[in-house]
């Protein structure tokens, strides 16, 4: 079964070499699909380079910088394979990694595939430590997005092979003024349709000490697309408040903070929102708004404005 390694890249050249030389360890048939999303370093002359000694074929596609979400949507169409990986370009894929996935969706009767997204396991970070909540040990997990996050609560980095066809079912969305879109806007609407087999089994080494992730980056680059996301949940995922209600209080106070940075009048951001989740935000606003008035004060100090809680 061929797998697309599928990575968007910009000004990573210092980092790619160690992704490849783990795509390269792997036990399994693959290729890479990279997209230079307008790096201005010497990124697409090294993959070139790569590409003339890798045992696997390599392509690269260059386009000009405008953000993950759209390298993916380009790079996903370029994918060969039956499944795709997306991986950054500043992590590695663990020895043995692939093999243990591409074992685990064979486990999988090939009559009940076709309902399944993809399998999906879990990161370490750079000294072998979990990232995030486990799923029990000894067994599968089949279930929907939905009921990963808010039933078994299992957050936090995960990665896996999904079927390329569903990855191009469902393209990222692209706002014109974004340069950054949430990906689980995605995985929440293919979690509709499909289930997805979630297993213990390390694949990806993720870099957590880089300076452009999620974390680390000033609020105002990212704050249209968190807004966008916390507002999914309040309009879309209110069945599910009973088995996690703390995710949803938390999804109401930064939808009101974001909408509050975004200058957004109180009255369209109720508007926006169905009746439950309009009280719950309602009930949160007292905090939203302490937020939002420490957001002002750290840029009139002259401080970078992280994501939050």
């Amino acid at each position: 079964m061929l797998v697309s390694v599928i990575t968007a890249t910009y000004n990573r050249a210092a980092t790619l070499p160690a992704l490849f030389a783990s795509i390269v360890a792997q036990d399994a048939d693959v290729e890479w699909v990279v997209v230079d999303d307008g790096s201005t370093d010497d990124t697409a002359e090294l993959v070139v380079a790569m590409a003339e000694s890798a045992p696997f074929p390599v392509r690269l596609l260059r386009q000009p910088n405008r953000g993950k979400h759209v390298a993916l949507n380009r790079g996903i169409p370029m994918a060969r394979g039956s499944m795709a990986l997306l991986i950054d370009s500043d992590d590695a894929l663990l020895p043995g990694g692939l093999g243990r996935l591409l074992d685990r969706w064979r486990e999988i009767p090939a009559g009940r595939q076709s309902a399944f997204f993809g399998v999906v396991g879990r990161c370490v970070d750079e000294t072998g430590r979990r990232i995030g909540d486990s799923f029990p040990r000894h067994r599968p997990v089949d279930c929907t997005w939905h009921d990963a996050v808010y039933v078994h609560r299992a957050r936090g980095d995960r990665s896996g092979l999904l079927r390329t066809d569903v990855l191009r079912a469902h393209p990222f969305p692209e706002p014109d003024d974004r340069s950054f879109v949430l990906e689980g806007l995605v995985w929440r609407q293919i979690g509709r349709r499909y289930l997805t087999r979630y297993v213990d089994d390390p694949l990806v080494l993720v870099n957590t000490s880089g300076h452009d992730r999620l974390t680390r980056r000033p609020l105002g680059e990212i704050c249209a697309a968190l807004r966008d996301y916390h507002a999914a949940v309040l309009k879309e995922d209110m069945p599910w408040f009973r088995h996690s209600p703390a995710l949803f209080i938390r999804a109401a106070v930064q939808y009101g903070r974001l909408s509050m940075v975004e200058r957004i009048p109180l009255h369209r951001q109720g508007a926006e929102l169905p009746g439950p989740a309009r009280l719950l935000w309602a009930s949160t606003l007292p905090v939203s708004t302490l937020l939002s008035l420490w957001d002002r004060r750290d840029r009139h100090e002259g401080g970078s404005v992280r994501p939050g809680s």
